[in-house]
This record gives structure tokens, sequence and C-alpha cells, in this order.
């Protein structure tokens, strides 16, 4: 249940900023082209996340990593056949989970020994005094 509220969250903020920011904002509209590209997908759900978008409205066209060869195209012209980036990062996930999984642990256990090492000076310079 809360995975749904995560994904309803992240939903929302992807296709606001869709519609209203890709092609506005230059480095996060270059993160979302980098991910279309190397996920092979389009939008966050599919194609139509762009449709009334401001990119859309400015340039007349869909983003390239929509379409086949990654050239500039219109809707007639799109891969259909292209899922959203949510369902390819969800498979993603089911695939290397237990990895992804592992390095967040052990990034995490890294920070805590760091943490603690850095309490530990700390408290040694006040009584050092």
């Amino acid at each position: 249940m809360q995975a749904d509220v995560f994904v309803e969250y992240l939903e929302k903020w992807a296709i606001t900023f869709l519609k209203k920011d890709y092609g506005r904002q230059t480095d996060l509209t270059e993160i979302w082209n980098t991910t279309m590209e190397q996920m092979k997908c389009c939008g966050f759900n599919n194609y139509t996340d762009f449709s009334d978008s401001y990119f859309y409205q400015t340039y007349n066209k869909y983003p390239s990593p929509c379409c086949p060869d990654n050239k500039d195209c219109q809707e007639s012209e799109i891969d259909e056949s292209k899922q959203g980036c949510l369902n390819e990062f969800q498979v993603f996930l089911n695939k290397n989970g237990k990895i992804v999984g592992g390095v967040v642990l052990g990034i995490g256990a890294l920070e805590l020994a760091a943490m603690i090492a850095s309490m530990f000076l700390y408290c040694q310079i006040g009584t050092s005094s």
C-alpha cells in the first residue's frame, strides 16, 4: 500500500514536470531524455504524457526517444510499442532489485560508520583541551 502512495506521488510529480517544464528546464529535460533512451521508454506512463505539454505546443512534435530511431516525430510516427518509463523501471527493479537493495544497504552502513566516527572524534576534541 505504501508503494502505491509513492507511485502516485511520483506519477503526479513526473506528469506535472513533463507537461509544464519538459523542454523548458534543460538539466531535467536531459535527464529525462537519457532515462528514456537508456530504458527504451517514452514518458512516465506512455507518449500521451506529452500531449498538451509545453514541449508539444512549442515544437509541435514529440520527444525523439518516443519514436523509432530516436528521431523527432509527429503522433503518427510514434513507436507505440514503447512502454512508459514507470513500467520499464518496475521491470528493471524486478530483475535487479536485490543488487539495488544491497548497494543501498552498503551505502547506508558506510554513512552510519562515518557518522559514528565523526561523533567519536567530536567527543575527543572536547575532552583533550
